[in-house]
């Protein structure tokens, strides 16, 4: 059983037409002309049909332009002012064809011509009229998705037709847009672009205007001038709103400038942290070579002393403004490698041991039993984390004891958390000051004491800390003093088969070396402390001088060295370069060398590269002698130690 066609949707129509015949005549039509399911309201005057039309939505108006209360396009004028999205098709005597034309200009969709149609050309004219109509809603639908408008300008009239997408981009208020007119603004650009247009110039444009309620936004326009097929000129527009795109330019271009403004602000930093480190590491070097084992007394030896204190001082404010750089541009990087938590205290305990010995304090360090040693994580930065904290603990200790205590808090097979301690009995922290303690560029002001520094140490800690999901917090009295609290989670270094962990070697700064060292830098200053602070650490230790890399080569075929410091920026050959030749060298003795990297550039120094061109390890300038001491004595061949 073949089932019933659907029910065709009935088309709502209102014929204003004043004439009982001619209305008849069109009832008649329509229901004859077997093209759709016509339901017919009649009006006999305008005025009727806006009375309706405000009660009624109607897909098609079928308009007689000759009534009691208007005649000609004045009628299609007063529907379109009230409704201007109302469809619209007039009807017009044999001598009205005129009028009929103007009617479509003034916004009707078509025209008939009385006693000029039949039922099928009646209905084929008005389906035709609503399918036009329901594209040009499709159209406007997406023009407002696209955030485009169009526009039609009429040069022999003047008549400026705007579509309501053009008036929703331009003006603040759509309650306004009933009007049809353009905003000024709007209007200024229109009768510009017209000009050009009407000169037989095609517009294609990004302008910008300021939009009430909305701020500044930007359109892309384009225009032309067209005919018609009665040769009438027209002028058409499109006006499309570009704001999202011209700001996600500025942005990448704001991106672009910040990014590049860090570059510059990194290399101007590492440019001149170079060039004040190298004449430190000259200062901090022969002052290191005159006070150990120097026969110097009394005001000379103040004032060599002075002179080491206030290049500290200088260098702990060059490593701050580093550290905070890089931080600030997320150029910190975490390693995850396998390291002795008791060797990198120990280390500390060297490197700080001259300092706490200069002010006359007491040292204690405890490591709990239950404290694994082999962990995985950034030993460099858990270094950098406690010499912060130990370094400020010893600084504002006038007298009494420093302490450092490590502790477990909780364990599982693979993972470790642990409590760093850090003790003083210092002038301690006013309870008012320990909750910006940690705030950028803040320095605790004393009534009795200036202290130097630049107020970013316990920022740069309290950052590394976080950026390791760890915590830090503080305990203090005002005379008593200070107590840091650093919680930080390590994973476990598994062991071997055998039952051991993998041990990193350890070695004290105490052994005498007695192989030959490689010193490969152009400084002639550097070169004299690099030579003065070995030897005199080292009186059998012989030391090659080479001025650049090529030289360094040279001197490593013809002699057997134990190790090379090697700078980084040199002529002829840098110590990139001097390095991979090196590890590409025919000979297995030089290929194996270890090589360390002296530089000034800390940013270099830290880069995870110097690994992958073929470094063993760096040592930064200006260097403390017992860190170099260290390194040489933890690469060095083990034939060349004697303990």
């Amino acid at each position: 059983m073949n089932a019933l066609p659907a029910r065709e949707q009935q088309i709502h129509i209102l014929l204003v037409e004043d004439d009982p015949a001619d209305a008849r005549l069109i009832e008649i039509y329509l229901e004859e002309s077997g093209f759709g399911d016509w339901l017919i309201d009649r009006a006999q005057s305008i005025q009727e049909a806006l009375d309706q039309l405000e009660e009624q939505d109607y897909a098609i108006v079928l308009l007689d332009l000759t009534l009691p209360d208007g005649t000609g396009t004045e009628n299609i004028r007063r529907i379109k002012s009230r409704f201007p999205d109302q469809n619209v098709v007039v009807l017009t005597g044999f001598d009205e064809r005129v009028f009929g034309m103007e009617a479509v200009q003034q916004g009707a969709q078509d025209f008939l011509v009385k006693g000029d149609y039949d039922e099928n050309s009646l209905a084929k004219t008005l389906r035709f009229s609503i399918e036009r109509q329901n594209f040009i809603r499709r159209l406007e639908e997406t023009q407002k998705i696209a955030r485009i408008g169009s526009w039609e300008f009429h040069p022999d009239s003047g008549r400026l037709i705007l579509s309501d997408q053009v008036l929703a981009l331009t003006r603040p208020d759509d309650t306004e847009l009933k009007d049809g007119m353009p905003s000024v603004e709007l209007n200024h650009l229109l009768r510009r672009i017209h000009r050009i247009a009407l000169s037989g110039r095609e517009v294609n444009l990004d302008t910008r205007m300021k939009i009430p309620g909305n701020g500044e936004r930007y359109f892309h326009v384009q225009c032309r001038l067209t005919r018609t097929p009665i040769n009438q000129e027209i002028v058409q527009g499109i006006l499309q709103d570009v704001t999202d795109r011209y700001q996600t330019e500025e942005m990448r271009k704001s991106r672009d400038l910040a990014r590049k403004s860090t570059e510059i602000r990194e290399q101007f930093i590492a440019s001149i942290s170079h060039e004040m480190r190298t004449p430190m590491n000259a200062i901090m070097g022969l002052s290191n070579v005159l006070l150990t084992g120097s026969d110097l007394a009394g005001e000379k030896k103040q004032m060599i002393q002075a002179i080491r204190d206030a290049s500290d001082i200088l260098l702990g404010i060059v490593n701050d403004i580093l550290d905070f750089s890089a931080i600030q541009a997320g150029k910190i990087q975490f390693r995850e490698e396998p390291f002795s938590v008791r060797s990198v205290c120990r280390n500390l305990e060297q490197i700080l041991a001259a300092k706490v010995r200069d002010k006359g304090l007491s040292w204690k360090m405890i490591i709990e039993d239950q404290v694994p040693d082999q962990l995985i994580g950034d030993k460099l930065r858990m270094s950098q984390i406690l010499f912060n904290l130990l370094g400020n603990a010893i600084k504002f200790t006038d007298a009494g004891q420093v302490a450092l205590h490590v502790d477990c808090s909780q364990r599982t097979r693979n993972k470790v958390s642990l409590t760093f301690r850090i003790e003083d009995t210092g002038i301690g922290i006013p309870a008012e000051a320990q909750q910006s303690i940690f705030e950028d560029f803040n320095r605790v002001k004393y009534q009795n004491k200036t202290y130097e520094g630049t107020g970013l140490g316990l920022a740069i800690t309290r950052q590394l800390v976080e950026l390791q999901q760890g915590r830090i917090y503080l305990e203090s009295q005002v005379g008593v003093g200070t107590t840091f609290f650093v919680h930080l989670d390590f994973a476990v270094e598994q062991t071997l088969p055998n039952g051991h962990a993998v041990m990193e070697p350890v070695r004290s700064s105490e052994g005498a070396f007695r192989g030959t060292i490689l010193v490969v830098e152009d400084h002639k200053m550097n070169q004299l402390v690099a030579r003065k602070t070995l030897e005199r650490q080292w009186p059998e230790v012989k030391i090659l001088m080479a001025e650049n890399g090529q030289v360094g080569l040279e001197l490593l075929e013809r002699n057997d060295v134990d190790l090379v410091l090697m700078d980084l920026q040199m002529p002829v050959m840098d110590g990139y370069q001097a390095t991979q030749a090196i590890r590409r060298h025919p000979l297995a003795r030089i290929r194996q060398v270890p090589v360390l990297a002296m530089t000034a550039n800390a940013y270099v120094s830290r880069d995870d590269q110097l690994h992958e061109k073929g470094f063993t390890d760096f040592v930064l300038k200006p260097f403390e002698p017992d860190q170099l001491f260290a390194r040489i004595l933890q690469y060095a061949p083990i034939k060349t130690i004697s303990l």
